[in-house]
């Protein structure tokens, strides 16, 4: 029988880290290997750090959660029920973060520390609370030909990229603690975050975006002030060499900066004024 892997990624810890992103690994799962077992290889992936909790996703719902205490010790939460992984028809997870700080934020009036989801008594509440939300939002469609700003990622309609997950959040520019997509604080201490994965490896992100047309067979938005199209070189090995990024970032002035080139070599200061050919700044179809 023909060996089975899985596909796990997860959310970068620090500024470091996140050079590194996707940080992505594969891992054998075999015929016999329960959930519990899956969780135990993807804890050991994790990096060591005390005292939080790592929400375990497969894009579509939340599968579980590593519950580490204080002293390092992990306690695994099922979502599902603990049975044979092959069973459950998953082929890639997501792991995100989370700490105490993860939901405090600055009211923007008088520099107040607020907590989110004060009403929930634990950590773990306030991650499922967080959770729950970003799976409120499914795209209409599956999948799709990118073209940003009139540029398409190769020949029209010739690309066809499969989405795997979609999350809508809510970013703080200064800290990136990660809150709920449809928050009330909308001062511009914070940003809107919606992130695209895609089944050979891609992503897209898209940072403020304006005017959502979510329809069966495309996907569209009217304007954004960054855009970030992420992939490997097709017929080359999934690692960090080959990760290449398009970006767009709106300046100042409004006029859009384009960049594109190996993931490391590509700085958020990086660009050439780019002069857009289409009226939306992305559009899957």
């Amino acid at each position: 029988m023909e060996q089975k892997y899985i596909r796990v990624d997860r959310q970068s810890v620090c500024m470091g880290d996140d050079c590194n992103a996707p940080n992505e690994k594969r891992f054998p799962v075999g015929a016999g290997d329960l959930l519990s077992d899956v969780f135990g290889m993807i804890e050991g992936y994790l990096p060591q750090m005390d005292d939080v909790i790592w929400a375990v996703d497969s894009g579509k719902k939340v599968i579980g959660y590593i519950v580490v205490d204080l002293y390092g010790r992990a306690q695994y939460e099922f979502c599902v029920e603990d049975q044979l992984f092959g069973e459950l028809d998953i082929e890639a997870l997501h792991c995100s973060y989370f700490h105490r700080r993860s939901f405090e934020y600055r009211n923007g009036n008088d520099d107040e520390i607020v907590e989110k989801y004060s009403e929930c008594r634990t950590l773990l509440d306030k991650v499922k609370h967080c959770m729950e939300e970003r799976f409120l939002y499914e795209l209409e469609i599956k999948g799709g030909s990118l073209c940003i700003w009139g540029e398409w990622f190769g020949r029209p309609h010739d690309n066809f990229h499969i989405i795997e997950t979609v999350r809508w959040r809510k970013v703080e520019r200064k800290t990136l603690s990660t809150i709920d997509f449809e928050s009330a604080e909308a001062d511009m201490g914070y940003k809107n975050e919606v992130v695209l994965r895609f089944k050979e490896g891609e992503f897209l992100s898209i940072s403020d975006p304006v005017g959502i047309v979510n329809e069966k067979g495309r996907l569209v938005i009217r304007d954004a002030a960054q855009i970030i199209w992420t992939w490997y070189l097709y017929d080359r090995e999934h690692i960090y060499e080959n990760l290449y990024v398009r970006q767009y970032i709106k300046n100042a002035e409004g006029k859009i900066m384009r960049a594109e080139g190996k993931r490391h070599d590509i700085k958020s200061t990086d660009g050439t004024v780019f002069y857009p050919t289409g009226e939306n700044a992305v559009c899957l179809e």
